[in-house]
Order: structure tokens, then C-alpha cells, then sequence
């Protein structure tokens, strides 16, 4: 099975889970499945109690849940209720997890990800992306989301992940803490699979940028963020097959004024 699995992109890691509803969060948080797979059967008794609070955190509950029993449809009721998204049988145990999982967390093969790379950005995200240079976020986020719902191959999860930062820093900006940590938690399930560079963006940075800006705001006292530094908000580098330079922040008095995306 983990063979198998391996060829479709997922690696197995098994392990026991933890016994309390907050360290099983925090597991998650670190470990950042695409999945999780829970023994209905031989697991700990308050099962049901970890499901529900790995869907009721808005950084986990995109995680999808999948549970494994010998009688599933004695569970699949209760497994459903608490959250499970699928239960499965342990029959022919291979071909229904790999269904299970291709159709939860469908794994990109890294030929794909360098072709879809490869093409241009969207005239939508190039406009998203200048939006967010200027610090104007919501009307980023808007035309992200308009250029994720658009694109039908794997890089739409780029445009994805990029639209997280852009509500996380809508939030900054708005002094909406509680808004800006949830963000920035499930941000990660969406920006950590995508590769360094990506139609031009450099994601690396991109998300370097993010990670400092989640710490600033994590360590705020102030309900309104009014002591995160707002020069931690840095423009996304993007670099245009056929630019010289790249996209930075619009209106600069500096060499990126010259970039064609500029207004």
C-alpha cells in the first residue's frame, strides 16, 4: 500500500495519535498533512472527541478525515457525524484509500507542477498581484479569487495560496487580529505544497515574508495590531517572461516604476 501510494505522490507516516483535543490540534498545525487516516476501531476511545476538534479549528478543518474500520458501516453514522469525511473497509484496503485520497487531497506530480510553472500568469492575477503591491488587499483578493476560480490546472492552488495572503493582510490592515492569526494558521495547508517559483512569482519569498508577518502578529498585545510594523506587508517579486525587471510596489520612485505592469 505505501508503495502505491508513493507512485500517486502521498507518503505514509504512521504514528499514535495524541490523547487530547489541543495536542492533536498543534500535531496537525506542525505535521501539516494533506490527510489524516484514524483507526475507528483500534484507536483511542475519544475518537470522535479529536474529530470534532480538528474540524471545529478553522486552521485544520480543511484537512480532510478519513476513517478505517472493520465494521464501517456500524461507524460510518457516528464517523460522519463528528466530521470523518470517508469511512472505508480494510478489503482491498490499497484501492480505496488511493481513491479516498485522490479525491480529498489530489496530489500534483512534479511534471505537472513544472509545466503548469511554466505558463504565463493570468491577466486576473497579473491585476491581483499589482493590487496587492499597492496595499489595496480586499480589491487583491478579489481579483486572485476571480483568477483561481478561472484556472482549471494545478497552478490554480498558486492562486489559491497567493489570495491567503491577501485576506491575511486585509485583516492587518483593518486591525482585525482574531481574523488575521485564523488566516495565517490555514494559510499554510495551501502555500507549503507549491513550488519556489511559479509562473514567475517567487513563492519562496512570498512566503518567507508571510512566516515573519505571522510572527509579528502572533506576538501582538495591541487587539488592533497597531504594533505590527507595517513595512513587514512586502510586495510579491514577480518576474515576466518577457520583462526585464519585476513587479514590486506600484509608484516607487525606483526602477521598478519601469515595469510594464505598472500603471
Amino acid at each position: 500500500m505505501e508503495t502505491r501510494c508513493a507512485e500517486a505522490g502521498f507518503t505514509i507516516v504512521s504514528g499514535a495519535p495524541p490523547m487530547s483535543a489541543e495536542a492533536v490540534v498543534r500535531d496537525v498545525l506542525d505535521d501539516r498533512p494533506a490527510a489524516l487516516v484514524v483507526d475507528l476501531d483500534a484507536g483511542p476511545a475519544n475518537w470522535p472527541d479529536l474529530v470534532v476538534a480538528l474540524k471545529r479549528d478553522a486552521a485544520t478543518r480543511r484537512v480532510p478525515i478519513i476513517g478505517l474500520s472493520d465494521a464501517p458501516e456500524q461507524q460510518r453514522v457516528t464517523a460522519r457525524n463528528v466530521g470523518c469525511d470517508q469511512v472505508l473497509g480494510r478489503e482491498r484496503l490499497a484501492d480505496t484509500l488511493l481513491r479516498a485520497l485522490n479525491a480529498l487531497a489530489p496530489a500534483t506530480p512534479a511534471p505537472a507542477w513544472a509545466q503548469a510553472c511554466q505558463e504565463p500568469l493570468s491577466p486576473t492575477a497579473i491585476e491581483g498581484i499589482r493590487l496587492f503591491n499597492k496595499g489595496e488587499y480586499f480589491e487583491s483578493h478579489e481579483a486572485l479569487e476571480a483568477a483561481w476560480n478561472a484556472e482549471p490546472g494545478p497552478a490554480r492552488a498558486l492562486y489559491r495560496g497567493l489570495l491567503q495572503i491577501a485576506v491575511a493582510y486585509l485583516h492587518i490592515q483593518r486591525g482585525n487580529a482574531n481574523g488575521a492569526r485564523k488566516v495565517f494558521l490555514r494559510m499554510w495547508h495551501w502555500l507549503d505544497p507549491l513550488p519556489a517559483q511559479c509562473r514567475g512569482v517567487d513563492v519562496a519569498a512570498a512566503r518567507q515574508a508571510a512566516r515573519r508577518t505571522q510572527t509579528a502578529v502572533a506576538q501582538s498585545t495591541d487587539p488592533g495590531l497597531a504594533d505590527v510594523d507595517r513595512g513587514l506587508l512586502q510586495p510579491w517579486i514577480v518576474m515576466l517572461p518577457d520583462a526585464t525587471d519585476h513587479i514590486d510596489r506600484a509608484g516607487t520612485q525606483d526602477h521598478y516604476d519601469l515595469n510594464p505592469l505598472d500603471p
